[in-house]
């Protein structure tokens, strides 16, 4: 996820010095499907490809030992709106914070709430009970927690917005 603003919020401008090879696939919430974004002879496949505070992507590292991307730019501040829609999206919080999705991160969820977090062991699926209004992970209570720049897959019961407010100096 790219949780800073920048003067070119496409992966042309975000990620722009990353490994011949490297991919990215980014949830198209129109078709409810996946768009393919490959980095070759230095330039994207599609450079006009947002990546704005808030939205996610996955990765695909080219290269045979770890990555670590750098990220920088502008911290948002104030009222901040990130657009949730009905359905199937990849959302994270639009501010570098990490910490509990709703606790920390403030979104506000619907009863029947998804929140798909993929770990090292694979998809972690939280649910927003609609009976005692909480998170659970496998029938026991458990709040998902994001990290900085890790977006989720959000299944929404409605079309919302996840709003924040948020200032770096009180």
């Amino acid at each position: 996820a790219n949780p800073f603003n920048t003067a070119d919020n496409t992966v042309r401008g975000v990620l722009s010095n990353v490994p011949e090879g490297s991919g990215l696939r980014k949830w198209d919430e129109a078709t409810q499907s996946y768009r393919t974004n490959l980095f070759s002879l230095g330039r994207w496949s599609d450079e006009t490809m947002s990546l704005r505070p808030g939205e996610g992507v996955f990765f695909s590292n080219s290269l045979a030992q770890s990555l670590s991307l750098c990220l920088t730019g502008e911290i948002l501040q104030g009222d901040l709106s990130n657009s949730i829609p009905a359905g199937q999206s990849i959302r994270s919080s639009m501010v570098p914070q990490g910490g509990f999705i709703q606790a920390t991160n403030h979104y506000i969820p619907d009863p029947g709430d998804v929140v798909q977090l993929y770990t090292s062991s694979g998809w972690q699926n939280y649910i927003f009970d609609d009976f005692d209004n909480q998170w659970v992970l496998n029938g026991v209570p458990a709040e998902p927690v994001l990290e900085v720049g890790e977006a989720a897959f959000i299944n929404s019961q409605s079309a919302k917005f996840w709003r924040r407010r948020f200032f770096v100096w009180p």
